[in-house]
């Protein structure tokens, strides 16, 4: 079984997420810890430029998924408590509770994570080739 690839859907994405790393990384500037996260999203708007660019090597995406990840377990464990939806998202844009916080920011892991999966696996030669993926097009 062939799975095809379509690179311009995939030049898309990679567009809009482009814009949002840029966006949250613009909107760090408040954050008592902004440097770091100013760093995640700017690594990850960088990879998204490479890629764009058809420069970019799949162990760069995938070395950043294994950081975030970890990050991200961590983060998890040290959540107490549980927190509704509506607190999460839609309450407030100010923090109410340092579970909130953590929340939020595994929620910016989780954004990075995926992508940064994406972007590795639809570069990597022995994952296209094991699963026989044929590309569409070209960017």
């Amino acid at each position: 079984m062939v799975i095809f690839l379509d690179n311009k859907l995939l030049s898309l994405l990679n567009y809009l997420m482009l814009a949002v790393f840029i966006l949250a990384l613009a909107v760090q500037y408040n954050d008592p810890d902004s440097m770091i996260w100013m760093v995640v999203y700017g690594l990850a708007a960088i990879v998204c430029c490479l890629a764009s660019m058809n420069q970019l090597h799949w162990m760069l995406p995938a070395t950043i998924s294994v950081s975030v990840l970890i990050w991200g377990i961590i983060l998890v464990l040290k959540i107490e408590g549980g927190i509704s939806f509506y607190d999460l998202l839609l309450s407030s844009w100010t923090m109410k509770s340092h579970t909130v916080e953590l929340m939020r920011e595994v929620g910016g892991l989780t954004i990075v994570l995926f992508w940064m999966i994406t972007l590795s696996l639809s570069n990597n030669p022995l994952f296209i080739n094991f699963f026989n993926i044929r590309k569409l097009n070209k960017y």
